[in-house]
């Protein structure tokens, strides 16, 4: 039956998984944004149309943010995708409103210019005021008649095709050429004027879906009549063995088709497309803003392929997102506010539960990169030529002739306007010859020439300079380069040039990425907080002890300058830019902080926030770190990290009870198996022991309570404040611990464990619940 008018066209949006996907001859594989995104990029794409028509609208912005935790952007004019918070690739865009079938299951938009067309022609044909053609004879010719309504000629490049309108929502894609021809009565004859040769073209995804759905059906009743077939029809045992085959594999396909995806566009396919009327969790509150910094190897990693910091930071997004799940509080009303972390061996299942974590986490995890934007791979000297004082003075001398020279022209010029033509021609060939002046008489070198030449010695010095390359041995170069690629950003740290240039990069990323995710959420007033790796954390922590409180820097000091001891002895002068939000939470993991800080003779001390003082913050025996929580995690295999609490604490303090009190602390356990069960036995213990003392504990104070005390010196003193202490563990966090230790599994080598450890924090799942619970550890909720 007709239609009385066409049906209604709702677009739908789409990115390709390919950078370069531009005027490629196959089709380019293309993923569904989710349903929030779609309908965004929809409505900033009519708004940009109405504002292209001057209808007097302000300019609607050309970016929006999409993907899940709205990491990526869209530029709607240009069509790309690309991430906002991070270099990477760009990724083609398509607003999809006609697609093509290439399967039963799988539909995929049209290149825009092509839609265009196809609608063009399909508001001229009107299909949906005609009945399909299907039994009468001009569906059976061969030939396509251009004269017909239903047949719309493509232009520009797809010139030698055409468009065959079928339906209200069909149509098919032709070829004009002889071959296609002959191929279509073939095919039209074969399935009796079901298929026509060409390529089917639904209009709308909606009627894509309902598409895939019946074929889905047809798909699921087919294999629903092999099995009953097989059922009741009697076969030999090898026949029931082919049979079998048959059914099992039909059953592995999937109704749905899911393109296959590169493992190394990691930044676009790891992120799940998710469909639904429901919430996205993207849009809810973010508490926490939370830079990631790399330590060595960055460059090793981006060679090769490998976990780059971009992957890594993609990793802890998932692995936060799963904990979260499984571990902590359901409910707002669940959540304890300050309770501390358990001393004692125990399990995420028992040390969370009380803590309270938002649906989709509520922290935005950004990677910040480092190394990339160090220039150091490759060294150059270029002279710097400075002119003499001769030089000076013939350039100064150069400019007043030139002067001159204008200042006589000109002179000339009206005494010539005056005299006879005869005798100015004559004049002037006499002041040619005789004035001293002139310029073409006067031969002096040219500044510019000899700055050219020096130029070119500048290139010669530029090309013959050695590069790193030309140091290392031919010998085993694949080891030398891992080596190097490893271990030169260590020397880099060590060199006071390179150090500087780091320390430079990283302040001027993190106030960087915070400017730019202000600009993309601008109603995020949570906190912030550092997670540096390796040698990242050591950055972390020099950027941290050189910066001065909010509350003390009255003057808005941008730069500060300190002297600080240089590796190779004496002092040397550095400039560490202030950062533009104050650091909440420090986490350092596989962090050699202690051992650089043992190497420069100098010892950790925490900071006064009640009573804040410049007192230590310039001093050169002391590092004093400008942050209100600090955690130190490590595997106790990791070769690369090490404690930092004796570092801070008195030595007697430290050794008291052979050093048992102040072993690290370990992190609840949560990968289950034999040592989930030894954890969670042990925690148990623990925490039943620890009742009975506090029990005990209540009971004499209460006794005590009863006996009159006639000492009111000591209450007085119990009652008054305790003076801050800066080598107090108490001041750095709630737990009043900074070394905390995953719990190795119960069967595993040491030794062996230490290749794998120094890498394995971005993926643990007991070192992201840990940071999560620390996040939200002292946050109230309404």
């Amino acid at each position: 039956m007709a239609l009385s008018e066409a049906p209604a066209l709702i677009p739908y949006w789409f990115h390709s998984l390919e950078s370069d996907s531009k005027h490629k001859e196959t089709p380019n594989i293309r993923i569904e944004f989710s349903k929030n995104d779609s309908e965004n990029l929809e409505r900033a794409y009519q708004r940009l149309i109405k504002y292209d028509n001057g209808n007097g609208i302000e300019k609607p912005p050309e970016t929006i943010d999409v993907m899940e935790d709205l990491l990526f952007e869209v530029n709607i004019p240009k069509r790309t995708l690309s991430p906002i918070y991070w270099k990477g690739k760009s990724y083609e865009v398509v607003r999809g409103t006609w697609f093509y079938a290439t399967d039963m299951f799988k539909f995929l938009a049209c290149d825009e210019e092509l839609s265009r067309q196809i609608e063009e022609g399909y508001q001229q044909a009107q299909p949906w005021l005609m009945e399909p053609p299907k039994n009468n004879e001009k569906a059976k010719s061969t030939t396509i008649d251009f004269e017909d309504k239903r047949n719309y000629r493509l232009t520009g490049p797809y010139v030698g095709q055409c468009i065959t309108y079928s339906g209200p929502n069909s149509a098919w894609l032709l070829s004009t050429n002889i071959a296609s021809q002959l191929a279509r009565a073939v095919m039209t004859k074969i399935t009796n004027n079901e298929n026509i040769g060409g390529t089917r073209l639904i209009r709308g995804y909606a009627e894509v879906e309902k598409w895939k759905k019946r074929n889905e059906e047809e798909l699921q009743n087919k294999n629903n009549k092999n099995k009953s077939r097989s059922k009741s029809k009697k076969y030999s045992e090898s026949e029931k063995e082919n049979i079998k085959n048959i059914t099992s594999s039909l059953e592995d396909v999937p109704l749905t088709k899911e393109p296959q995806k590169s493992n190394t566009e990691y930044s676009i396919n790891n992120y799940k497309v998710t469909d639904n009327n429901e919430k996205d969790h993207r849009y809810e509150k973010i508490e926490h803003l939370v830079f990631v910094v790399h330590g060595i190897g960055e460059k090793f990693c981006e060679n090769n392929s490998s976990s780059t910091i971009e992957q890594s930071v993609n990793d802890i997004r998932k692995t936060a997102k799963e904990v979260a799940e499984l571990y902590f509080a359901k409910d707002k009303n669940q959540h304890q506010k300050g309770v501390p972390l358990p001393s004692f061996p125990t399990t995420s299942e028992s040390a969370y539960k009380h803590i309270y974590v938002p649906k989709g986490t509520g922290v935005q995890f950004i990677p910040v990169n480092w190394r990339r934007q160090m220039n150091i791979d490759r060294y150059t000297v270029k002279r710097k030529r400075r002119l003499s004082n001769a030089s000076v003075n013939l350039k100064k001398s150069l400019s007043n002739l030139e002067k001159k020279l204008e200042e006589e022209k000109s002179a000339e010029k009206k005494n010539n306007s005056i005299e006879n033509e005869d005798k100015s021609e004559d004049k002037s060939n006499d002041n040619l010859k005789t004035n001293p002046s002139s310029k073409e008489s006067l031969k002096v070198p040219s500044v510019n020439d000899s700055d050219d030449d020096d130029d070119e010695d500048d290139e010669i010095d530029e090309l013959n300079f050695p590069r790193m390359e030309d140091i290392l041995l031919e010998s085993i170069p694949i080891v030398r380069k891992v080596v190097t690629d490893l271990a030169l950003d260590v020397l880099f740290y060590m060199t006071p040039r390179h150090y500087q240039q780091m320390i430079t990069i990283l302040s001027n990323e993190f106030n960087r990425l915070y400017k730019l995710f202000k600009k993309h959420h601008p109603d995020f007033n949570g906190k912030v907080s550092l997670f540096g790796h390796s040698l990242g954390s050591q950055l972390c922590f020099d950027i941290l002890c050189h910066q001065i409180p909010e509350v003390l820097n009255t003057e808005k000091v941008d730069i500060v300058n300190y002297n600080r001891l240089s590796p190779y002895g004496g002092e040397a002068n550095y400039k560490f830019k202030q950062l533009d939000f104050p650091v909440e939470n420090f986490f350092g993991v596989g962090s050699p902080v202690g051992l650089f800080t043992i190497l420069s003779d100098r010892c950790i001390r925490f900071f006064d926030w009640k009573n804040p003082t410049k007192e230590g913050l310039t001093s050169n025996d002391v590092l004093v770190p400008i942050v209100k929580n600090w955690f130190n995690i490590f595997h106790p295999s990791d070769p690369v990290a090490h404690r930092i609490e004796p570092l801070v604490l008195k030595k007697s303090e430290y050794e008291k009870n052979d050093g048992e009190t102040f072993k690290p602390n370990p992190i609840p356990y949560s990968k289950g198996g034999l040592t989930g069960t030894v954890r969670e036995f042990q925690g148990i213990q623990k925490d039943l022991t620890l009742k009975g003392m506090r029990l005990f504990g209540n009971v004499y104070n209460v006794v005590q309570a009863l006996i009159p005390n006639n000492d009111k010196s000591k209450s007085e003193e119990s009652l008054t404040e305790k003076e801050f202490d800066n080598r107090d563990l108490k001041n750095i966090n709630i737990n009043g611990r900074l070394d905390y230790a995953i719990q190795a599994q119960i069967l595993d080598n040491q030794y062996l464990a230490a290749i794998p450890a120094h890498s394995s924090y971005w993926n643990d799942q007991d070192t992201i619940a840990f940071v999560l619970a620390e996040l939200y550890r002292n946050m109230s909720f309404p």
